[in-house]
């Protein structure tokens, strides 16, 4: 049993945890708790999935920007280089 419900318990934490699901106090209906209930789960396993790869494409963006700089930096002071 014990193998079960650790799990499961870890699932709920994380939910929790990630996006105040007990946070609804102004739903009024079997409906809207439901609403309330899938839209975070939802929300949830979004940021799971996407965040990793957003922190890729925003490292990868970093890796470019950085490049660009040095390449700039260089024919700048290349030019500085030539003019003195």
């Amino acid at each position: 049993m014990f193998r079960v419900t650790q799990p499961t318990e870890s699932l709920f934490n994380w939910l929790m945890e990630k996006t105040n699901i007990q946070r609804a106090c102004k739903v009024r209906s079997t409906k809207g708790l439901l609403i309330h209930l899938f839209n975070k789960i939802a929300a949830a396993f979004i940021n799971l999935i996407f965040k990793p790869l957003i922190r890729i494409i925003t490292e990868f963006f970093i890796k470019q920007i950085n490049l660009a700089y040095k390449t700039v930096n260089n024919i700048t002071n290349f030019k500085i280089y030539i003019t003195l």
